[in-house]
């Protein structure tokens, strides 16, 4: 759409500095009263990540100003003559829909000048007229609307999809017609100011907080009615759970790592159970007692049986557990016979036992559940009914998998799968130092999570490789092992919220988050083709080309081949000096060329130019074709495939796509 890529780019601009906050924000006089969630964007602090200078030098960026109208590039010379007040930030809303279809998506933005907005906006859509509608302006282009008048700006759509291919002209025009009227219609009430501004007491107190992202979101909407859902969940009491719930997040780029700080709301009733029964901090003597290795994945938590039960009970989720339980263990076998404080953890250990084969048999990684134990008799009891609720595999035909075994002494339990891992985790000391090392900056929260992301992604990024290429999975390959570890702690209970931090930290702890992510989208744009080039290019021996490529070839600011090039040409009578060693020219027929190129060792020769390439395919000596399709219709040349004389069958090998359009694809010669 022609206006969302230079609104796109006009995001972009704002990444230089402003104040942040202003008191007054006029965007609350006119966000949704149904509004799901809200994102705002701080360009004033998202300007101290990454520069505008910098940002110029992007090419995705570079690509998206190629689509503005020449007079339209001025705005981008100078952000501050958009006309928009860059220092109030800009608001992604995704706002409820009460007739059950798609939730609807708006970008508002503050006016510092209208004339000058409107002047760019005009420039920005070239032959588009801005109408009058109410108290403001509009301009729609395609699905596209952009709307303001003195105190905002808008931005929005219509995702409504038709499928219009089979519909006569005057119907797609009457559709067309349709979406304009109710994009206009839209925009109106848009524009119409709220007679109360919007007053969400957890989104008014987000706005007083510095950050590069803020995020609020309503959860108290209701769970939509769906067949699928099994009807045991009516027994759930979604007002308890959802009355006053709210998100809301502090999102900030920093060095090596995106941290969120975030804060759940609760009700007043579960607030009040939170005070009744306050939570202690995660218990660090479980996880040292964990083996010595690397820790693929750790979750400690710590809370409150008595608080569960209770809560459990006001949701009416103790029914609906007991319920998919099928009375074999229920809620009150399990909550007495514990304290609380659980941990799990998945492990790679340093070393395993001789006679641990199962350990032996997934390479040395090991699972522990385990906690404190609040009453002996009645776990002793609860491990019984666990046990004991196990399918059977043999009974039912099912594979042989091997089965969690249940330890524990007098103060805890662990369930493992090795039956020496989890009796040597029963019996360590608790002197694992390095864990120690590892949870001490997160052992004062009720909470914490740390995956190893980087270790994670190096097991699943070889099953996800499997039927691809090699550019594909040196792609994925980069893409993943830009991650370290996903990490959240937190759980703290404060007046009516709850608060936890989650950090996603990077590989490359020296440069700031954002701008790795940017470097990221900015290489894949470069590289993705220029990399399935490379790995094609060491795949051969040797090059030849015509007259009309090579020529083409020298116009080129440098040469751009490594190998070496033959020119097939029976007019061409010397090369340029700067090419001696590098080019040969000859002017053999296609079969006596291939003899004589084998003769001087290659075997794998690259076909290019539609002359030649039609030559080889007329004589059958072309045993792959690779096919890459540029999304321009070029209005003369030469076809790439001419008349040859009989059909010539080919297998479908692969076809890759590339993020600036271009597609690639790979045959073979099938050969009786």
């Amino acid at each position: 759409m022609k206006v969302i890529r230079p609104i796109t780019i006009l995001l972009l601009t704002c990444f230089v500095t402003f104040d942040i906050f202003s008191q007054t924000n006029a965007v609350l006089n006119y966000l949704p009263e149904d509004a799901k969630m809200i994102i705002k964007i701080n360009p004033g602090s998202l300007g101290q990540k990454i520069k505008w200078e910098d940002l110029l030098k992007y090419k995705i960026f570079q690509d998206l100003m190629k689509e503005l109208p020449e007079e339209g590039k001025d705005f981008l010379k100078n952000p501050a003559q958009t006309g928009i007040d860059l220092g109030r930030g800009f608001f992604l809303v995704v706002s409820g829909n009460k007739n059950n279809k798609k939730p609807v998506t708006i970008l508002y933005g503050i006016p510092k000048d209208t004339v000058q907005f409107a002047s760019m906006a005009k420039k920005l859509n070239s032959g588009k007229q801005a109408v009058k509608i109410g108290n403001g302006k509009l301009i729609i282009d395609n699905n596209t609307a952009l709307a303001w008048n003195r105190e905002i700006i808008i931005l929005t759509g219509n995702d409504s999809k038709e499928d219009t291919a089979n519909q006569t002209a005057k119907a797609k025009a009457s559709a067309e017609l349709m979406k304009t009227k109710q994009l206009t219609e839209k925009c109106k009430t848009l524009l119409n100011k709220r007679k109360i501004a919007f007053s969400n007491e957890q989104f008014l107190w987000l706005l007083k907080e510095d950050g590069d992202l803020l995020l609020w979101i309503d959860n108290t909407a209701q769970l939509k009615k769906n067949n699928k859902i099994p009807a045991s969940f009516g027994m759930l009491n979604n007002s308890f759970m959802r009355k006053g719930n709210y998100t809301s997040g502090i999102i900030k780029f920093e060095n090596g790592k995106v941290v969120a700080q975030m804060k759940q709301y609760i009700s007043a009733t579960l607030d009040s159970i939170y005070k009744k029964y306050p939570l202690k901090n995660i218990n660090t003597e479980l996880l040292k007692k964990l083996p010595a290795g690397h820790p693929i994945f750790l979750c400690s938590l710590s809370f409150s049986p008595e608080m569960i039960k209770e809560n459990l009970v006001k949701s009416g989720a103790d029914k609906l557990i007991d319920s998919m339980s099928k009375q074999t263990v229920k809620i009150e076998d399990i909550l007495p016979a514990i304290k609380g404080d659980v941990l799990l953890a998945l492990m790679k250990v340093d070393e395993v036992g001789e006679d641990d084969s199962l350990a032996k048999a997934m390479n040395g990684i090991e699972l522990f559940v385990s906690g404190s134990i609040n009453d002996k008799e009645k776990f002793k009891n609860l491990a019984a009914l666990l046990q004991n609720n196990k399918p059977d595999s043999a009974k039912n035909n099912l594979p042989k998998k091997p089965k969690p075994l249940i330890f524990s002494n007098d103060s805890f339990f662990v369930v493992s799968l090795s039956q020496m891992a989890g009796q040597k985790f029963l019996g360590s000391a608790g002197n694992n130092e390095a864990i120690e090392k590892i949870i001490e900056p997160y052992k004062n929260n009720p909470s914490a999570f740390i995956i190893d992301l980087r270790t994670i992604f190096a097991f699943a990024v070889q099953p996800m490789l499997k039927n691809k290429s090699e550019e594909e999975a040196k792609q994925a390959s980069e893409v993943l092992g830009m991650f370290d570890k996903l990490v959240s702690y937190g759980g703290q209970h404060e007046n009516n919220f709850l608060s936890s931090t989650v950090e996603l930290s990077l590989t490359n702890k020296d440069e700031n988050s954002l701008k790795q992510f940017m470097s990221w989208l900015v290489k894949f744009e470069n590289q993705e083709v220029h990399d399935s080039y490379g790995e094609f290019i060491n795949k051969i021996d040797a090059i030849a080309i015509g007259r009309g490529t090579f020529e083409k070839v020298l116009s080129f600011p440098s040469w751009p081949y490594e190998k070496k090039v033959y020119v097939l040409s029976t007019s061409l009578k010397q090369i340029p000096d700067m090419l001696t060693g590098k080019v040969t020219l000859v002017s053999m027929p296609p079969k006596e060329l291939l003899s004589y190129l084998s003769k001087e060792g290659f075997s794998t020769i690259y076909m290019d130019g539609g002359k030649v390439i039609q030559s080889f395919l007329k004589e059958d000596l072309i045993d792959e074709l690779i096919v890459t399709t540029v999304p321009v219709l070029i209005g003369s040349g030469i076809p790439l495939f001419d008349n040859l004389g009989n059909d010539l069958p080919f297998k479908h090998i692969r076809t890759s796509v590339y993020s600036n359009g271009l597609v690639k694809s790979h045959y073979e010669r099938e050969r009786k």
